[in-house]
């Protein structure tokens, strides 16, 4: 029933009954401060003052589900354990010493605790649903609200370390690095991973020597990703295949593995086929750069970039040599925001962090506010709990939410979780 974590939060918010609590040895204790939370290496809980007796203790609290962890986490022998003013436990069983061989005051929980607080933590860790709490009810609109203002930029530290990393390995080359974090953008969840690859075995400063020819674009797109060879039935692939084979030879191109690409569950306008021949129109368009979005003065600017269609093979085709009933097959509206959203958005923040303009960083927040909230899975489970975004950066708040607090189980770290576990103790308390 009792996990440390949840004794963590206990104490911390002091969610028990606190009139005429004693120790272990009899003595009455207030609790002044519980302490800061420590989550590093040493004692749980730090700068603790508190009342035994008539005398005030100021120092460091421990916390374990029973007084005899203490010897299994070798406490008695550690140093950074000398200054314990309380040992805090869910079961007393046995005396604990300090180095001084002097026994530490002991406080034992298990009877201070309501049973409708342990109650909502048993629903809460044996819930089944998609958003565990949702067995506990829903937050209130401020605790919800503030809690995702600090998802979002959590959300975009998130990205922002994905971007440094790309940033380290092209050696702080930030054209380079955008050109991969959009191909790997492009290729959403499924095949976010191939088209970074893709990216990666075909330089941009190549790339640069034919934004003038869509065919070319195509040849080296195609034939760097794997999905071109000799054996083609058409004449156009047959073309690409030719043209690749002497651009690949000129610029030592190696293609990555045709079996990393995922075509399986995915609608035929998400083939990453199709995607390719829109990212040669994208490359045929437009120059590859975090300037780009300074020049563009709205957010109806940046959305033009993403205006894509492909070429008339493409029209008629999903997958080489299989024709289809032609389509023109412009990239969507909803894809283009998903890839604002989650690529130039972050992009911009992090360029514009990084060279200190605070207008373009400001401009690239305010485009999450003024974009539409997104739409897919994790958001329609949040619908179900009765959560409706606004904006593209309340939606950004809620997938973090999902993936980092709710499918991690990280419920004592949430706001929410908080908020609902927490139910009228705090009130109780005050």
């Amino acid at each position: 029933m009792f996990s440390e974590n949840l004794l963590h939060f206990i104490w911390k918010f002091r969610l028990f009954q606190q009139e005429g609590i004693r120790l272990n040895t009899g003595e009455q204790l207030s609790i002044l401060s519980p302490g800061k939370y420590h989550q590093d290496a040493g004692p749980d809980f730090q700068d603790a003052r508190l009342r035994i007796g008539a005398t005030i203790w100021a120092g460091n609290v421990e916390i374990h589900l029973r007084s005899s962890d203490w010897f299994r986490h070798h406490h008695e022998t550690d140093a950074a354990y000398h200054n314990i003013i309380l040992h805090v436990v869910a079961e007393h069983d046995a005396e604990v010493q300090d180095l001084n061989n002097q026994n530490v005051p002991v406080l034992e929980l298990k009877s201070l605790i309501s049973e409708s607080l342990l109650k909502r933590w048993t629903e809460l860790s044996d819930s089944m649903f998609p958003i565990p709490c949702s067995a506990l009810g829903r937050p209130d609109v401020m605790t919800m609200r503030n809690w995702l203002d600090r998802l979002v930029a959590e959300r975009m530290e998130d990205k922002a370390s994905r971007i440094r990393q790309l940033l380290n390995l092209t050696k702080n080359d930030w054209q380079e690095t955008m050109y991969c974090f959009v191909f790997r953008s492009m290729g959403m969840q499924l095949n976010a991973v191939p088209f970074e690859l893709l990216a990666r075995s075909l330089p941009y400063r190549v790339v640069l020597n034919y934004r003038q020819s869509r065919f070319q674009l195509e040849a080296l797109l195609f034939g760097q990703s794997g999905l071109l060879h000799d054996e083609h039935l058409e004449e156009y692939p047959r073309a690409l295949w030719e043209e690749y084979r002497f651009l690949a030879r000129k610029h030592s191109l190696k293609p990555i593995d045709k079996h990393l690409w995922k075509f399986l569950r995915l609608r035929p306008m998400n083939f990453p086929s199709v995607r390719i021949a829109q990212l040669a129109d994208l490359l045929s368009k437009h120059s590859i750069s975090p300037e780009t979005f300074r020049e563009r003065a709205t957010l109806k600017d940046w959305m033009n970039w993403f205006d894509l269609s492909v070429s008339p093979y493409w029209e008629e085709h999903y997958v080489l040599d299989h024709v289809s009933e032609k389509r023109k097959k412009h990239l969507g509206k909803v894809a283009g925001q998903s890839l604002l959203i989650n690529a130039i958005v972050p992009f911009v923040f992090v360029y514009a962090t990084q060279r200190g303009d605070e207008l373009l960083r400001d401009q690239s927040l305010e485009a999450l506010y003024q974009l539409p909230a997104e739409k897919n899975l994790i958001l329609r489970a949040w619908n179900q709990f009765g959560i409706q975004p606004e904006s593209a950066a309340e939606s950004q708040g809620l997938i973090q939410l999902k993936l980092a607090y709710c499918d991690a189980r990280k419920c004592l770290d949430c706001a929410v979780g908080h908020r609902l576990l927490k139910g009228n103790e705090h009130m109780k308390q005050s």
